[in-house]
């Protein structure tokens, strides 16, 4: 199958993978449901850590597990009648399903990504997610999968922070209060943060390039949002509240003792 390539290159990570999937999902028919990270890429969920290049189906008529021309066949296990769902017309894993699959083969990091990011878009609740997924207490991967289902939160609204929620946990951050609104003591609103713990008086901000980009009211000046924001910063910090501010590559392994120990200080 082909995708003109004018097409293709206007569309990000995500919309490529899900091309790809579509492409996949055509060819092998209602044999398979897309699942997993590729199910994931269905429902709009952010992933976090796992290989955009495979297509990730599962087996509807018994077919043998394999891996092969960038296509992961998983044999249908325990697939219940409500797990799978029709989507444009192909089969796909729902959103609660796909969670957890991708989750147990994946990181913990990973797994609260993908988790925040769908009770973020409302798919399921913390609650059911943590119910279902005793049907796969037993398999591998289950045990780390279920820390990032109770660290996840539907609050966080970018990969960036659900990210950041694990960093917490990994370097015993006390866990924060997410979207916390900072208001004068005549109750007006002067901005909310990404965090806040508010017994130490200190705020926290995941500042990711999509703050000063597409999310810029102003395109044509692209300063506006960082005035913006220096002006709400300042504001918080009248109130008597300190700040942190770290990004992406702040989060990666490498980096995330220091940017705790700043976080700390």
């Amino acid at each position: 199958m082909y995708a003109f390539a004018e097409d293709w290159k206007l569309l990000d990570a995500r919309q490529r993978h899900l091309v790809h999937a579509y492409a996949v999902a055509d060819a092998l028919g209602p044999a398979v449901a897309l699942s997993h990270s590729s199910a994931a890429a269905v429902w709009a969920i952010d992933t976090y850590g796992l290989d955009p290049t495979l297509v990730h189906v599962t087996r509807l008529d018994g077919g043998a597990g394999r891996c092969e021309y960038g296509v992961v066949h998983h044999v249908g296990r325990i697939v219940t009648p409500e797990d799978v769902v029709e989507a444009g017309g192909r089969f796909v894993m729902r959103p609660l399903r796909c969670v957890i699959e991708s989750a147990m083969a994946s990181s913990i990091e990973s797994g609260v990504v993908l988790a925040s990011s769908a009770m973020h878009n409302d798919h399921f609740q913390q609650a059911e997610l943590i119910e279902h997924a005793g049907m796969f207490r037993r398999w591998q991967g289950a045990r780390h999968a279920n820390i990032a289902y109770h660290l996840a939160d539907g609050r966080v609204e970018s990969p960036g922070e659900a990210r950041s929620l694990h960093m917490f946990w990994k370097h015993a951050i006390p866990r924060p209060t997410l979207q916390f609104e900072v208001r004068r003591s005549s109750g007006l609103l002067v901005g909310r943060s990404d965090f806040a713990w508010e017994d130490f008086r200190h705020l926290g901000e995941f500042d990711g390039a999509i703050k000063y980009g597409r999310l810029n009211p102003d395109p044509s000046n692209p300063g506006a949002v960082i005035t913006s924001e220096k002006t709400r910063e300042d504001g918080m910090r009248d109130e008597v509240f300190g700040m942190s501010r770290w990004t992406w590559p702040d989060l990666d392994a490498e980096r995330a003792s220091a940017t705790s120990r700043r976080i700390s200080m």
